[in-house]
């Protein structure tokens, strides 16, 4: 306004207000597509087809609309923290569940083992029972057979000694004289 070679806003030529919106445009256009920003390719196509002043309200929404973003972002990741924090928590829960009951399946296989073994020792137990049982049984069933053959003996054994007294005491009977037995002295 004052000096010379000085040159205000106002005395920029319209052909190097383009040449700046035309490279805010791009560059706006730039990030965009680096940022994957829908919003700043809408800002950049508009600053590229209005006016100066229509692109800085547009940059201006722009600003707020990357705040909103933002502030959406933040509590979203403040969400998303926790949850994964609630979700570890309980993973670690689960997890000393999963060690307590593989533990315990551990301990019972260990049991299973044990009792197995104990089973397989008493069946053996009651198999060598069983063999000792019979053969027990096939003894006293031998000496059974032995001992009613003795008694049969003895009971026909018995039954001839009756029949001989009766016999000597018929004949000693039938003798005129009682014999006797005399001993004498020598």
């Amino acid at each position: 306004q004052g000096s010379k070679g000085a040159v205000s806003f106002l005395q920029v030529n319209r052909g190097s207000m383009r040449h700046a919106i035309s490279k805010a445009a791009k560059l706006l256009q730039q990030r965009a597509f680096a940022l994957h920003s829908k919003t700043l390719l809408e800002a950049a196509s508009a600053a590229a087809a209005n006016p100066f002043v229509k692109v800085i309200e547009m940059i201006e929404s722009l600003l707020e609309k990357l705040k909103a973003e933002a502030a959406s972002e933040a509590t979203h990741k403040a969400w998303c923290d926790k949850e994964l924090n609630a979700n570890k928590l309980k993973r670690n829960k689960k997890t000393a569940e999963v060690n307590k009951l593989q533990a315990e399946v551990e301990g019972l296989d260990a049991s299973i083992a044990e009792m197995g073994a104990t089973i397989q020792k008493l069946s053996q137990e009651q198999a060598d029972l069983t063999t000792a049982m019979r053969e027990a049984t096939e003894l006293r069933q031998k000496e059974k057979a032995e001992n009613e053959e003795t008694i049969s003996d003895a009971t026909a054994g018995a039954e001839a000694v009756k029949q001989a007294l009766v016999i000597l005491k018929e004949f000693y009977s039938s003798q005129a004289a009682p014999a006797a037995l005399i001993q004498r002295k020598q």
